[in-house]
């Protein structure tokens, strides 16, 4: 379990969806026991709520476009990286970050790391899941990987694109 400590110092990451799995998971059991630290939480999501409802209050002209014009600016193109034992998977700018998990786009999949599992999910908003074993530096986890080969409508985004969990460490580099 993380401390209140580390809560403060991930809190943003945690809220921008920049973080990774385990530490995410960490966190968010640390925000069910710790009351203090779940109405930090809440509240700065409230506020990024309030600040982004123009229709709350009136902002000056262009204010809004401006902002977020700087807020793109200072992020810029992030590099993830998904690794199993030391070894790279799949690395792109262009992930997409869906129910906390990041998704690849499949041309930055190193396919040769990935076998086909029987193994199949269904969500249902997103559709039916493939799954892949996924052997790099010497190790193996089964079904660490999938896939939405055929999306639901809603879901049309993440068409082919691959997530990645249990061993597979999924890591941002700014």
């Amino acid at each position: 379990m993380v401390s209140c400590e580390s809560v403060l110092e991930n809190i943003s990451a945690l809220i921008d969806d920049d973080i990774d799995y385990p530490l995410r998971r960490q966190i968010h059991a640390h925000l069910n026991v710790c009351r203090r630290c779940a109405i930090l939480h809440d509240t700065m999501c409230q506020m990024i709520s309030i600040a982004g409802d123009e229709n709350l209050f009136q902002v000056p002209a262009g204010f809004s476009n401006r902002l977020r014009s700087a807020v793109e600016k200072m992020k810029g193109p992030k590099m993830v990286r998904a690794t199993l034992n030391g070894q790279t998977i799949a690395e792109s700018d262009n992930t997409q970050m869906v129910d906390g998990y990041t998704y690849f786009p499949p041309e930055s999949v190193k396919w040769e790391y990935l076998s086909p599992s029987p193994k199949q999910s269904v969500c249902h908003w997103k559709g039916t899941a493939t799954y892949f074993h996924v052997k790099a530096g010497g190790q193996l986890e089964d079904n660490a990987a999938w896939c939405y080969s055929n999306p639901k409508p809603a879901a049309e985004s993440l068409k082919s694109f691959v997530g990645f969990w249990k061993g597979v460490q999924v890591l941002v580099e700014r």
